[in-house]
């Protein structure tokens, strides 16, 4: 049985080589499916562009480090074999020394035009699936994508895009019991990229359960911090970490051009957990950011946060619209609520909070700190309720104009549906400046005779009665 086929490239003719992986392998083999080897290292260390790598069911004890490139439209792809179900091929770092920080059990080195899909990485005592560049220049990696795999139990990251590079897919993969080892920087996100990363697409993730080693480990769930830039966060699934279920965190660089649209995320723990947050820790800048469509509900601090963090830090043009924050606060700190906007220092501007469902929270629905004032703050036609008129000296609970205070009418609040039901005082009632073209579940915007407040457009009818078109 042969493992090549050859293709036109260049006016010349590439040869494509397919090799195989399993236990019954031998790494003296030829690495075709009848002779496979028995180590992933093996095939990666002869992969070259256009070659695929299929690793048959089985669990592997060892580290693999890639650091051979594809080429556009000729990418390396290491997956699962056709035919293997998921968690059955197996990376296990249990007695792995990975004395390096950054360091994981999957590593993807300075390279280019690479795909892993399909694994499931286990018991690192570093991250789970690495992509490393240099942070300040020099050699960068480049479209790389991670599809379809599950980490477990990481001391650091499950998956981390690290320093220098551009054009990252992170696509339907579960990153489970990640960052156990603490708070240091390595080991604080279960999904981590950070360090002048370029054009990010992060979805269909569920990162859940962050929190296996008590107080000290777990992390925040999803961040694109210190240096990204052009990204896209979205239909991702968040629950049961701690700290920040989604962040944007300039921290001290420079992030801008986010948008975070259409994830759920809920139970974030501890009493400072918060579902959505921007922020600016350490002198950054973090700009044109961009929330919407996103359900958070029962995070112990706040569902969404923005705080200044450092005197010369700026946040600007950071939009909250459409979106459902309902009974955040369960901590019942004094300071957990709603949307909680905190500018310790000058430097935040231009934030555009409207068409937000903010109900039943706990101390406040959406209040803005009283050390400065933040210049271009916008709060318009939300539905707030109920309106508790906070002002205990760290925050002013405002209204906003055009608001609506009611109660959301929801289907189910308890089994988390927010859709809105017939007579809903949200209908009809947002603004349609910057509002989202469709709401969370892909219909469009408006339906009816004006944009509805909240993540989802009420609809009266369903498909084929209806006179538009639903996406998904």
């Amino acid at each position: 049985m042969s493992s090549t086929t050859m293709r036109l490239y260049n006016n010349s003719v590439k040869i494509m080589t397919t090799y195989y992986v399993a236990k019954t392998g031998n790494d003296t083999n030829p690495g075709t499916e009848l002779h496979p080897f028995l180590t992933i290292q093996t095939a990666a260390n002869i992969s070259q562009a256009g070659d695929t790598v299929f690793v048959k069911a089985g669990i592997y004890n060892e580290k693999v480090t890639i650091k051979n490139s594809g080429s556009v439209g000729n990418w390396i792809n290491f997956s699962a074999a056709p035919g293997t179900s998921k968690d059955t091929v197996i990376i296990d770092g249990t007695n792995i020394s990975n004395p390096i920080d950054w360091d994981g059990l999957i590593v993807i080195k300075n390279s280019k035009f690479i795909k892993v899909y399909g694994f499931r990485v286990q018991n690192s005592t570093k991250s789970g699936i690495v992509v490393i560049g240099s942070a300040n220049g020099g050699i960068k990696w480049s479209h790389i994508t991670l599809e379809n795999n599950h980490t477990y139990n990481t001391y650091n990251a499950g998956i981390q895009a690290y320093g220098g590079g551009d054009n990252l897919i992170v696509d339907g993969n579960e990153i489970e019991g990640a960052a156990n080892g603490g708070t240091g920087y390595f080991s604080q996100e279960c999904l981590s990229i950070a360090y002048n990363i370029d054009i990010v697409e992060v979805k269909n993730n569920t990162v859940h359960d962050c929190t296996m080693n008590g107080y000290g480990g777990g992390g925040e769930g999803i961040d694109l911090k210190d240096g990204v830039s052009n990204g896209l966060v979205h239909h991702n699934h968040v629950f049961n970490v701690v700290s920040v279920g989604i962040y944007i965190d300039a921290f001290s660089r420079h992030n801008y051009n986010i948008q975070v649209y259409n994830n759920i995320v809920h139970d974030i723990n501890r009493k400072w957990g918060i579902g959505l947050a921007a922020g600016c820790e350490h002198g950054g800048v973090l700009e044109n950011v961009s929330f919407y469509n996103n359900i958070v509900y029962h995070c112990d601090l706040s569902g969404a946060y923005s705080e200044l963090a450092y005197d010369g830090s700026t946040i600007r043009n950071i939009n909250f619209i459409n979106n459902v924050f309902f009974n955040n606060g369960v901590s019942h700190y004094y300071l957990a609520g709603g949307i909680y906007l905190k500018p310790i220092y000058v430097g935040m501007s231009n934030i555009r909070i409207a068409n937000n469902i903010v109900n039943d929270n706990y101390a406040f629905e959406i209040a803005v700190g009283s050390w400065n004032t933040i210049p271009g703050l916008v709060v318009e036609n939300n539905l707030i309720y109920p309106f508790r008129n906070n002002t205990n000296g760290q925050c002013v609970e405002t209204k906003g104009i055009n608001y609506v205070e009611a109660s959301p009418l929801f289907v189910n609040d308890a089994s988390a549906d927010f859709h809105l039901l017939f007579g809903s005082p949200a209908i009809n009632a947002g603004s349609s400046i910057d509002a989202p073209g469709i709401d969370f579940d892909g219909n469009p915007r408006p339906i009816g005779e004006g944009y509805d407040i909240g993540a989802y457009e009420y609809i009266s009818c369903l498909p084929p009665q209806c006179d538009f078109t639903i996406t998904q």
